[in-house]
C-alpha cells in the first residue's frame, strides 16, 4: 500500500493505513481473540503495547523525519486514528517514536505535534546500543531534562519511558556472547532498576541460522547473557544499599527474610 511499492514507503492512501492499524489491534487485543499459541485469558491480552513503526529515522526502515514530506508525525497521527477505531478491544497502549537512539529534536518535535493535535500517547520509546553501561541511564536523565525545559511538556513528564531495544552492540558482535557480554547485561540492568524506567527489552530472544543478537542460540541453547538474566531474576525481596562501589566495581544485593543475595 506504499506510494513507492516498498515495505518502508509512505502509504499512498492513509485510509488504508488507518484500516490496517484498526484491524491489527482488533486481531491481538480483541476480547474474542484466540491467538495461534492457544486461548489466552484476557489478562494476557490487556495493555498490549503498540509502537508506531520501528526505527523510523533509519534508512533501512524508510528514513522518516519529524517534519517534511515523509513525516513520522503524519504516520503517528493516522496510526492513532486507526487505533481509536478499534472495536471490542481490551485496554491497550500506543506510543513512539521508537528511534534508533534518544534524540532531543525527535522527542520535542514529536510531543509538540501530539499536543497541537490532542493525540493519544501512552508511552515514549526509543532504542539504544552501547558498550558503556551508564549510557542507558544517561538517556533517562537527558529525557527528563528535556521535558523540564518548558511548561508545555509538563503533562508528558510522567509518561512511561521504554527502551524497547537495547544491547551491547548494534552490530553482530561475538563479544556480546561472552562472559563480558553477560557482565555488561547485569551492570546495565543494575543501573536501570533505579532509573524509573517502565520497560527495557534486551534484543533479541533467539539467533537465526547465523550469529545474531540472541540470548539463545539457533538450536535453543542458552548464551551467557541468558544466564545473566536468570541470575538477576533470582533476586528476591527488598533491594539493599551497597557500600564501597567505585568506577570499576558495581554490585546489586537483595534480602528476603534471613537470606541475602549479592551479585
Amino acid at each position: 500500500m506504499s506510494d513507492d511499492g516498498s515495505l518502508i514507503g509512505k502509504p499512498k492512501n492513509w485510509d488504508e493505513w488507518i484500516f490496517l492499524v484498526q484491524k491489527t489491534i482488533e486481531h491481538y487485543s480483541s476480547k474474542d481473540t484466540v491467538l495461534p499459541c492457544g486461548a489466552l485469558e484476557n489478562f494476557w491480552k490487556t495493555d498490549i503495547y503498540y509502537e508506531v513503526w520501528n526505527e523510523p529515522d533509519l534508512e533501512t526502515f524508510g528514513k522518516w523525519r519529524y517534519s517534511g514530506e515523509k513525516s513520522y508525525n503524519d504516520l503517528y497521527f493516522y496510526s492513532v486514528k486507526g487505533a481509536q477505531q478499534a472495536q471490542n478491544a481490551l485496554p491497550f497502549k500506543i506510543g513512539g517514536p521508537v528511534t534508533t537512539a534518544l534524540y532531543k529534536n525527535w522527542i520535542q518535535k514529536f510531543l509538540d505535534f501530539v499536543s497541537a493535535n490532542n493525540l493519544r500517547i501512552d508511552f515514549l520509546s526509543w532504542h539504544h546500543y552501547s558498550k558503556k553501561t551508564d549510557d542507558f541511564t544517561d538517556d533517562i536523565i537527558k529525557l527528563n531534562k528535556w521535558l523540564g525545559e518548558s511548561p508545555k511538556y509538563d503533562k508528558y513528564e510522567n509518561l512511561p519511558k521504554i527502551i524497547s531495544e537495547w544491547g551491547y552492540d548494534s552490530e553482530k558482535n561475538p563479544i556480546a556472547d561472552t562472559e563480558m557480554g553477560a557482565a555488561h547485561t547485569v551492570a546495565s540492568l543494575r543501573n536501570l532498576l533505579n532509573a524509573r524506567l517502565e520497560l527495557a527489552f534486551l534484543f533479541e530472544i533467539k539467533d537465526g541460522p547465523t550469529l545474531s543478537w540472541g540470548i539463545l542460540n539457533y538450536d535453543g541453547s542458552p548464551k551467557p547473557r541468558y544466564q545473566a538474566l536468570k541470575l538477576l531474576n533470582a533476586l528476591e525481596g527488598s533491594q539493599l544499599i551497597v557500600d564501597g562501589e567505585g568506577s570499576n566495581v558495581s554490585a546489586i544485593a537483595s534480602a528476603k527474610k534471613n537470606c541475602i543475595n549479592f551479585n
